[in-house]
């Protein structure tokens, strides 16, 4: 008579399927192989060694499945947790015996067995090759120079590039800017349907940060980003330049401003670097500049330690009635007049949502911006074009 954890492997269910993964999050991933019967295939985090058992016993209760088998290897898996969602069968390797020693282990000593595996490997050379790695990184670099080319030739034509950028899309704004060298010191790129997008359709509220390049001459990449009338997130304008400075950051801002026109009501939002706080009351006087509450409220937890002044902060912070700001700003100074201080020294106008004189539009954060770091934190390694590339690609395919 076979069991329920049978029929669960061999009828009409989601693990019948050849080789497919059950999802966990334990220390080992289960694979099931349903061609020649039941067999789990253990295969570690690391992925160095794998280690099969055909099953030949098992038992099922409502809380788990627990199995014996006959092993492969020097390891038997002795018991397994499993549990079931609408979507998913997920297990747990609980126990396991070595049975070179007859003891049974738990997760701790398998996860040290996992690490004494991967010293192994690295002792012992797989192919028989031993190579230092200076040696290593000068092939990976002279493969990638074949495959991408060279920074310098990448530099060289991206002024094509982006004349044709903009023949083929019409309204888009580039600029390249150049020392008395004729070395490369800025660029920028603001494609058409973006602007036209942002004119018609997008609350006029930017959120700007920098992130760096760690490509050969490396460098900072600039955004400006905001969110549709989904919440989503909507690039608007790229920029390439040496580092976050005051020049930089005056340029890029300029050319922002130079694509975008006059803005009524325009609201930018960033962290509180120094450079970027000058550049926009410099570049656009009559737009209001907020900064974003989670720096603000990171800020608070490196200085003040202490939890309840983070909760008032942020409880403050998205108050939307004067009345309700000051109750709570009122408790934090109790607790701590120096973080009170601290705050208003900020300007209660910039992080508070009751006192501020523009509008924001409930977009308290720079998370759209820190979002794009996050989806091009690959793409930073490229030469400058390829990475021009991705960022069209990026607007080209959505987020």
């Amino acid at each position: 008579m076979p069991s329920e954890i049978d029929k669960e492997l061999n009828g009409d269910s989601m693990l019948m399927q050849k080789s497919r993964h059950i999802h966990c999050d334990s220390v080992e991933t289960l694979t099931i192989d349903g061609e020649n019967g039941p067999r789990f295939q253990n295969e570690s985090l690391e992925g160095y060694k794998v280690h099969d058992w055909n099953m030949n016993e098992t038992a099922i209760n409502e809380e788990d499945y627990r199995m014996n088998t006959n092993p492969t290897s020097d390891k038997q898996v002795t018991q397994i947790g499993s549990f079931r969602t609408s979507s998913t069968q997920s297990a747990e390797i609980l126990t396991m015996i070595d049975t070179n020693d007859g003891f049974i282990h738990d997760n701790p000593t398998i996860i040290e067995d996992v690490a004494n595996e991967r010293q192994n490997m690295m002792q012992q050379p797989i192919y028989g090759v031993q190579i230092s790695y200076d040696k290593a990184w000068r092939a990976k670099e002279l493969a990638l120079g074949s495959i991408r080319g060279s920074p310098e030739e990448s530099y060289n034509t991206l002024s094509s590039y982006c004349y044709v950028l903009e023949q083929k899309n019409l309204g888009t704004i580039t600029d390249i800017v150049t020392d008395c060298d004729n070395q490369f010191k800025y660029f920028f790129m603001s494609i058409g349907a973006s602007l036209v997008g942002f004119h018609t359709s997008i609350r006029p509220v930017i959120a700007v940060d920098g992130t760096f390049l760690k490509a050969k001459y490396l460098g900072t990449l600039f955004i400006a980003a905001c969110k549709d009338g989904n919440n989503q997130i909507y690039p608007l304008a790229f920029g390439i330049g040496d580092s976050e400075n005051d020049a930089s950051w005056e340029w890029f801002l300029q050319k922002l401003h130079d694509a975008l026109g006059h803005i009524d009501d325009l609201f930018v939002i960033s962290d509180r670097h120094g450079s970027i706080e000058k550049a926009v009351h410099k570049v656009f006087p009559h737009a209001r500049h907020g900064v974003c509450t989670y720096h603000v409220g990171q800020n608070l937890k490196t200085k003040f330690k202490n939890p309840a002044i983070h909760k008032l902060f942020h409880d403050a912070a998205h108050a939307y009635h004067v009345l309700e700001f000051n109750f709570i700003f009122g408790q934090l100074e109790m607790i701590d007049p120096r973080a009170a201080r601290y705050l208003m020294d900020i300007g209660v106008d910039r992080w508070a949502r009751s006192y501020s004189t523009g509008k924001r539009y409930n977009i308290m954060m720079t998370g759209i911006v820190e979002s794009l770091n996050a989806v091009l934190k690959n793409a930073r390694d490229l030469p400058v074009l390829q990475l021009v590339e991705e960022l069209r690609n990026l607007l080209k395919n959505g987020l």
